[in-house]
């Protein structure tokens, strides 16, 4: 994941209530298809098949989100994400969200402190993923299995073409999906994970 430190990113923000996604046939630029986009990640849609249908109409290839993927944890207030300005050269755009990431989930449901992961220990400053977004007038959909089903041509509208596959939640929505994730491992030591991190997660609420 790219890195870089945004001065900016304690900037006032207005994060509006989430609504439906952006649909093509609206003219939207492509920060707001971002801004959408995120607004149903950190909230976890991508952990259910309908939520993950609402962010894969964002997409211009859309694919379920691959297993045993690391989830960056912010705190999801106005002041600990930022959607950046696009840089657009004709049809296409890459924009940066800077957000504050104070750990990570892995697949065993530890929680990593961004300061373990500082070589010389001290906390390591705000992160930056970067997206690119196409306007066009093609895109997939998926099919009931979850699966890529037909290309449709339509009007041209921005999505979303490459983004990281690192995957975002707010605390609030951490704290469910490793609940949830917990109840459902077979392993001891997941589910002892589960509890410890849990406890974690709730000391930064």
């Amino acid at each position: 994941m790219k890195r870089i430190a945004l001065l900016a990113i304690a900037a006032t923000l207005g994060i509006p209530a989430l609504g439906a996604p952006l649909t093509a046939g609206e003219e939207n630029s492509p920060k707001e298809i971002l801004e959408q986009f995120w607004k149903l990640e950190i909230q976890g849609a991508w952990s259910t098949p309908e939520g993950w249908n609402q962010m894969a109409a964002l997409l211009v290839h859309p694919s379920p989100p691959p297993r045993n993927i690391t989830i960056a944890v912010i705190k999801g207030g106005i002041h600990d994400y930022r959607v950046g300005d696009p840089t657009i050269t004709n049809d296409r755009a890459e924009i940066y969200v800077g957000f504050l990431d104070p750990g990570k989930l892995d697949s065993a449901l530890r929680f990593i402190p961004e300061s373990q992961r500082a070589s010389n220990g001290a906390l390591i400053g705000p992160s930056s993923d970067s997206y690119e977004l196409v306007l066009t007038d093609k895109h997939w959909e998926l099919g009931a299995d979850g699966r890529l089903s037909k290309q449709v041509t339509g009007a041209p509208v921005w999505r979303i073409a490459g983004r990281p596959w690192e995957l975002h939640l707010t605390v609030e929505a951490a704290i469910r999906y490793v609940a949830q994730m917990r109840d459902k491992a077979i392993d001891p030591a997941v589910e002892k994970n589960g509890d410890a991190t849990i406890t974690i997660l709730k000391r930064l609420q």
